[in-house]
C-alpha cells in the first residue's frame, strides 16, 4: 500500500472527572531525498540496418520515489554519436533520427542528467531565535542551511531576506549566517518575523523560503518614567481618612522584571499614603483647609514621588513633584468683627452721610469667602442703605431726633457659597440733637390776678416752656424783656417763677403786660415770648376822699319826722374800687344825727328814689365818709 504520510489521531485530555477528545491531522512532506534510478545500470540494445527513421530503438525506464516533483524523472542522452538517436525527455523513449550502417557498433549510454528540478529546502520551514536587545552589531546570531539535490550551479545556494526587516537591521551572509547590522531596541520592536529565501544558481532558479522569528530579549536599559513631571491634585477638605486624592503612573518599557514599577514618597509624608504597586494616593488624615492655612501658612502640600523597576543588578527609577491642593468646602460661616457696633450721627445730617463700615471675615475662600451684607431688620422708615459688597452704612433719608432719637439695625453678612451660610451683627445708631427746636409755652399768652397788698418776695406766677430738643439744647433760661416797670416783678432764669420785687399800688399802676422770654442754651441759641398779663386787685387801704365843692354841688334828700334819711351826693372821690362799681353808687353810713335823721345809705343822684317834697336844702359841715367795700 505504499508509505503512510498521513495519520489521524485522537488523543485524550482529562482533567479530575472531565475529558475532551480531538482529531489532529498529521502530514509528512516529501523531501528531494532520493536520486532517480534505472532498473539496469546497463542495457544492450540490437539495430537492424534498414530501420526507418523514427524507428522505437528503446524506452529507457527509471524511477524516484519521491512525490510530486521530487519523483519526476527527466531523461538525456549523455552521448550521440553523429546525433543518430533522440530520447524523450518525459518518457525515456529513444527514437532513430538517421540511417544505420550494418558494420558498425554504437555504444549508446543513456545517462539521467541532472535538470534543475530540484528547489533548495531548509531543514525547518520556520526558525525562532531569542538574543538579547543589547546584542551589538556586526554580531553573528544564527545560521541557517538549505539544500539543494542538484548539481553544479543548480545546487549552489544564496540566501536573501526578503519580508520582515524592519529598518534593515538584520542582514545574512552568503553561507547563511544571521547578523546584526543596526543597532536592536527592544522598545522599538521586540520581535522580528524574517522571511529567508534560499535560492539556487540556475538560469531559471529556484528557491524555498523559511520564517526566522527573531525575538530581543530585555536588557533594563529603560527607566520608569512618569507620565507628568509635576502631578496636580485637588483634594476637598474635611474628607474622611483614607480617601482618594489621585494617581500617579509611570511605564518603564523594559520587560519582565525590569518592567516591574514600585512608587514610594521621596521624604515621609504623615498625611498621605502611596500605594507601592498602583500608585494611588490617598489621604491618611481629615484635612481642614482653614487649620492648615493657620498652622502652616499654606494649604498646598508639595513632596516627591519616586518610581523604580525591579530590574538588576541595579533598579532604574525616575522621579515627579506632586502638589496637593486642599480645596475650601463651605464649612465655615462669616464672622463679624464685633456682635455689636455704634454710631452717632446729626439729626441735620445729609442724605447720603456714610456713618460707619461694618466687616465680617469668612476663613473660606473663593466664593464661599465671598460676602454679601444687608439690613434685615430696624430699618423701617429705610432711613439707612448699606453697600452688598462693602459693609459701609450709609443714611438715605432724613432724621430727626424728637421722631426717634436711636435706631438699631441688625446686619446679615452671607458668603457666596452653593448653600450660603450667614451670621449677623447689630448697629446701634444714635442719632445726636440738634438745636432745631425753640422753647415752646403751652399758651400763647397768660393773665394773673394779685392783690395789690402782696408782700415782695411773694410767687406772682410760674411760666413753664418745653423744648424737644434734648442736652444742653433743652435747657431753658427765663427772663424779662419788656414791660417790667421800676423792675416790679424778678424771673428765676432756671425755674420761670416769677417774684414780687417792689410794692404793688393799685392805685398808681393796676395792669402789668410783661413779656417773658425762654431762651434755651443751644448754638446759637433758640427762644420764644409769652406776654404775661398782671391784674392788680385794689385792697381798701385809702379812705374816700370828696374834691372841695359847695353845698350846691350834691343834693341831698334827708328823711325827717323822725324817719332815716339818705344822703345822695354826686360828687368826685379821690378812691377808685376795682370791682368796677358806678363811681356814684357809694354807700355812705353816718354816725350822727342830723336833726334828728341819721343817713344810712346813698341813693343814687336822681333821687328817683326819694321820698317826693317837701324835702329841704341844708348847709352842710365838712363830713367823713367810709366805704363800705373790704375788698376794695
Amino acid at each position: 500500500t505504499g508509505p503512510r504520510r498521513t495519520w489521524l489521531l485522537s488523543p485524550l485530555r482529562q482533567r479530575g472527572d472531565v475529558m475532551g477528545e480531538a482529531l489532529v491531522n498529521i502530514t509528512v512532506k516529501d523531501l528531494n531525498d532520493n536520486a532517480p534510478h534505472f532498473l539496469h545500470a546497463v542495457e544492450h540494445v540490437s539495430a537492424v540496418e534498414n530501420w526507418n527513421t523514427g524507428h522505437h530503438i528503446f524506452q529507457a525506464k527509471a524511477s524516484d520515489p519521491d512525490e510530486g516533483t521530487n519523483g519526476m524523472v527527466v531523461y538525456s542522452l549523455q552521448q550521440n554519436p553523429r546525433r543518430l538517436f533522440h530520447i524523450h525527455e518525459k518518457h525515456g523513449l529513444i527514437t532513430l533520427t538517421g540511417p544505420l550502417e550494418r558494420s558498425s557498433t554504437l555504444l549508446l549510454t543513456v545517462s539521467v542528467y541532472d535538470v534543475n528540478d530540484n528547489a533548495p529546502t531548509f531543514d525547518q520551514l520556520s526558525y525562532e531565535v531569542i538574543i538579547p536587545e543589547s546584542e551589538p552589531v556586526n554580531s553573528r546570531f544564527f545560521k541557517v542551511e538549505a539544500l539543494d539535490k542538484d548539481s553544479g550551479l543548480n545546487g549552489e545556494i544564496v540566501y536573501d531576506i526578503t519580508d520582515g526587516n524592519s529598518n534593515d537591521v538584520f542582514g545574512i551572509f552568503p553561507d547563511g549566517q544571521l547578523y546584526i547590522k543596526a543597532e536592536l531596541d527592544r522598545e522599538v520592536q521586540d520581535r522580528y518575523d524574517l522571511v529567508l529565501v534560499a535560492r539556487d544558481r540556475a538560469v531559471e532558479p529556484l528557491s524555498a523560503s523559511a520564517n526566522v522569528t527573531v525575538i530581543l530579549d530585555d536588557v533594563n536599559d529603560n527607566r520608569p518614567l512618569f507620565n507628568s513631571t509635576n502631578y496636580l491634585f485637588r483634594f476637598e477638605e474635611e474628607r474622611p481618612r483614607g480617601s482618594l486624592v489621585g494617581w500617579v503612573f509611570a511605564e518603564d518599557r523594559d520587560a519582565g522584571p525590569n518592567s516591574e514599577v514600585r512608587y514610594s514618597f521621596e521624604t515621609p509624608q504623615p498625611n498621605f499614603e502611596l500605594n507601592a504597586i498602583t500608585g494611588e494616593l490617598t489621604s491618611t488624615l481629615q484635612l481642614d483647609r482653614e487649620s492648615l492655612m493657620r498652622q502652616r501658612g499654606t494649604a498646598v502640600f508639595a513632596f516627591t514621588v519616586i518610581s523604580s523597576d525591579q530590574g538588576l543588578p541595579k533598579p532604574l527609577r525616575d522621579q515627579a513633584k506632586v502638589q496637593v491642593y486642599i480645596q475650601d468646602i463651605n464649612d465655615n460661616a462669616p464672622k463679624f468683627s464685633k456682635d455689636i457696633y455704634r454710631a452717632s450721627i446729626s439729626e441735620s445730617a445729609q442724605n447720603m452721610t456714610q456713618l460707619l463700615r461694618v466687616s465680617a471675615s469668612d476663613m473660606d475662600e473663593s466664593k464661599n469667602g465671598l460676602l454679601h451684607y444687608h439690613i434685615s431688620e430696624g430699618n423701617k422708615e429705610n432711613w439707612f442703605s448699606i453697600d452688598s459688597s462693602s459693609g459701609q452704612v450709609t443714611l438715605v433719608g432724613k432724621l430727626d431726633y424728637e421722631t426717634t432719637s436711636s435706631y438699631s439695625l441688625k446686619i446679615v453678612a452671607e458668603d457666596s457659597g452653593s448653600v450660603p451660610l450667614s451670621s449677623s451683627c447689630l448697629l446701634s445708631i444714635n442719632v445726636l440733637d440738634e438745636n432745631d427746636n425753640s422753647p415752646s409755652f403751652p399758651k400763647s399768652t397768660m393773665t394773673v390776678d394779685v392783690l395789690e397788698n402782696m408782700r415782695i418776695g411773694e410767687l406772682v406766677a410760674s411760666v413753664t416752656a418745653t423744648d424737644s430738643d434734648s442736652g444742653s439744647n433743652a435747657d431753658i433760661t427765663y427772663s424779662i424783656v419788656a414791660n417790667n416797670n421800676h423792675g416790679t416783678f424778678s424771673i428765676s432764669p432756671s425755674t420761670g417763677s416769677i417774684f414780687l420785687v417792689r410794692k404793688l399800688d393799685y392805685e398808681t399802676q393796676s395792669l402789668y403786660k410783661l413779656n417773658i422770654t425762654a431762651k434755651d442754651n443751644g448754638m446759637p441759641p433758640r427762644s420764644s415770648s409769652i406776654p404775661l398779663v398782671i391784674h392788680v386787685r385794689d385792697f381798701n387801704d385809702n379812705p374816700p376822699v370828696f374834691t372841695p365843692v359847695t353845698l350846691g354841688q350834691c343834693r341831698w334828700c334827708v328823711l325827717c319826722s323822725g324817719c332815716l334819711g339818705e344822703l345822695i351826693a354826686s360828687a368826685f372821690q379821690q378812691h377808685i374800687c376795682t370791682a368796677g362799681l358806678p363811681r356814684h353808687m357809694w354807700r355812705f353810713v353816718w354816725e350822727q344825727e342830723v336833726r334828728g335823721c341819721a343817713v344810712s345809705c346813698a341813693l343814687p343822684s336822681s333821687c328817683s328814689e326819694c321820698p317826693q317834697p317837701p324835702y329841704q336844702r341844708l348847709q352842710i359841715p365838712p363830713i367823713e365818709t367810709s366805704d363800705s367795700f373790704t375788698d376794695c
